[in-house]
């Protein structure tokens, strides 16, 4: 059975509707499903450790530089003694009120996020946040950190627009910008339009784009792993053969020159394709370090290789892995 998907769902719903929301409201609502993950995943602990939401607070006053509160001589009403029983009497009825257990909404951390008018606000207030786990005793793992920022990214899935995204490594996380709109739309959106004809390209590159948006690096590997198996398959598919990567060079010219693309581009994408194939090789095979740039950029790279193949073999009528 297929696994439900609210975020593609609502994503689709609204391409079909042709719902476009304003940045406003789409603030509106990214922020609160943010809050909404917070109060899921932090209220216990914040109540728990309050040293984290005052370590939040200094932190907040540091990065806004506010004007000090300072102290001053201030002219004050000296209540006399007949007026004491009036105070006393207000005073107990006050004291006669309850309060619930606290909560989330408490927090400093609420009522900073809670205040934040738009997204480059928003991301760096939840940059500090994380800065302040990061800084506690009471952390002593990495999952707190992972699960807040997977849900950070969830919530950042079903927002266009004015979402970013958490990346992490170990107990640190760094809050980043999603991609560049125009490559997302002109590239990626493009490839998963074309790719999915060709189901065994397909569900990999899928997969390397959903473990990228998980912002934890120790899927980079498998990232790497799944763009290129995506490619190859694609090539598959495209030249009718069952050759490796590294063995597709010269079927691969001949079937671009069918298509009439020109030689400078025949040899710059077989080229890009070459160092593509060696930093695999490199960086997957040997168990290289490799850091989030690099893996954003393979994406990129490999999306721009996979979308001229596919816009190719859409538009040109030439006959296909045959040379001419």
């Amino acid at each position: 059975m297929r696994k439900f998907s609210l975020h593609s769902r609502l994503k689709n719903h609204y391409a079909r509707w042709n719902i476009r929301l304003s940045d406003p409201e789409q603030f509106v609502k990214f922020k609160n499903r943010l809050l909404t993950a917070l109060n899921e995943e932090l209220e216990d602990f914040l109540l728990g450790n309050k040293d984290v939401d005052n370590d939040f607070k200094d932190i907040i006053k540091a990065e806004r530089a506010e004007s000090p509160l300072v102290r001053k001589s201030q002219p004050y009403m000296q209540p006399e003694a007949p007026g004491l029983g009036a105070v006393s009497a207000l005073a107990a009825a006050f004291g006669s009120f309850k309060y619930t257990s606290p909560g989330f909404g408490d927090t400093e951390v609420y009522r900073v996020f809670e205040a934040t008018t738009e997204t480059r606000e928003l991301a760096t207030v939840t940059q500090i946040l994380f800065w302040a786990l990061e800084r506690s005793s009471a952390v002593g793992s990495s999952v707190l950190t992972t699960k807040l920022a997977q849900k950070i990214n969830d919530a950042g899935k079903m927002t266009k627009g004015t979402a970013f995204r958490v990346t992490t490594r170990g107990k640190q996380a760094v809050v980043r910008p999603n991609g560049d709109p125009f490559l997302d739309a002109m590239i990626i959106d493009c490839v998963l339009e074309g790719i999915e004809r060709y189901p065994k390209a397909d569900k990999p590159f899928r997969q390397a784009l959903a473990n990228f948006l998980r912002g934890d690096s120790a899927y980079y590997r498998n990232i790497l792993d799944d763009l290129r198996f995506s490619l190859e398959q694609l090539l598959k598919s495209l030249l009718r053969n069952d050759k490796s990567l590294e063995n597709q060079k010269d079927i691969l010219g001949a079937w671009l020159k069918g298509k009439g693309v020109h030689v400078q581009i025949r040899s710059l994408y077989a080229h890009l394709a070459n160092c593509f194939s060696q930093y695999q090789n490199n960086a997957v095979k040997h168990a290289e370090d490799c850091s989030e740039t690099e893996v954003e950029f393979m994406i990129y790279l490999t999306g721009t290789l996979m979308r001229l193949l596919l816009e190719l073999e859409q538009t040109s009528s030439a006959p296909e892995g045959k040379p001419s």
